[in-house]
């Protein structure tokens, strides 16, 4: 079976480092880390995630949200986010990308590895 390749978008270097180790422990294959909107909108188009782990608050003139939007204009895949600020789980731009899930940082392991396998097993990925 193909490992899954995931897509971090993250600024924070020790949580992007602690998060890629966690996933090709559990045996999924981490693209580069995007550490910004701009990266991030950059890095789905080219390298075809079957998934995005995407922090909202970037540095840079794209968030988290706005490079999510940009990408599933462009290609649907399944995005969770994660967001140290729980009252962002509210925001309408957010909801409006149909996110799989909002995990607050830091995610426990269990919960953060449980809701990649449900978001890969359950959404159908766009083939264009």
């Amino acid at each position: 079976m193909k490992q899954k390749r995931i897509l971090i978008v993250e600024d924070e270097v020790i949580i992007a480092f602690e998060l890629k180790v966690r996933l090709e422990q559990a045996g999924y294959h981490v693209l580069p880390i995007a550490v910004n909107g701009q990266q991030a909108e950059s890095l789905a188009l080219k390298e075809r995630p079957d998934l995005i782990l995407m922090d909202i608050i970037l540095k840079g003139t794209i968030d988290g949200v706005e490079a999510a939007e940009n990408i599933l204009q462009k290609r649907n895949v399944p995005i969770i986010y994660l967001s140290g600020n729980s009252d962002r789980k509210y925001d309408s731009r957010l909801l409006n990308t149909n996110p799989v899930a909002f995990l607050i940082k830091p995610a426990e392991d269990w919960k953060l590895l449980k809701t990649i396998k449900y978001a890969l097993n359950s959404v159908a990925i766009d083939s264009h």
